[in-house]
């Protein structure tokens, strides 16, 4: 029984093909482009979160000025009492701890991203 070797050579010109840094130069883009996306998601989870801590202790302020001018509302009295007073002074309370969250949220927010560039000739 014979064997065959067979024996293929291809030479490659001392240079890479021209398309090959052209791929090159679009996958080093992609990347850039990946690793700013992951930035700015990673800005915007760390935002989401703190505004996630924020937001029940503005629900909480607001079901309880609810509360309190349903109770004001239904009053029997046509003066305006102590306890109505009361309520009042809970309400402003309310107001500053609503307000408070509100300032932390907005002091969270990233600044706002610059407007992408426009491609040439648009």
């Amino acid at each position: 029984m014979s064997e065959i070797h067979v024996h293929h050579h291809h030479h490659w010109d001392d240079e890479a093909p021209s398309w090959v840094g052209d791929l090159k130069r679009k996958l080093d883009l992609v990347l850039k482009s990946q690793e700013a996306i992951m930035s700015v998601l990673t800005d915007l989870q760390t935002t989401v979160d703190a505004i996630g801590v924020e937001v029940p202790t503005i629900a909480t302020g607001v079901s309880s000025i609810e509360a309190t001018l349903a109770a004001l509302q239904n009053s029997t009295t046509s003066t305006f009492s102590p306890a109505d007073a009361a309520a009042v002074t809970s309400m402003q309370a309310s107001v500053v701890t609503i307000k408070t969250s509100l300032d932390a949220i907005a002091a969270s927010l990233p600044a706002p991203a610059p407007a992408p560039a426009k491609p040439a000739g648009t």
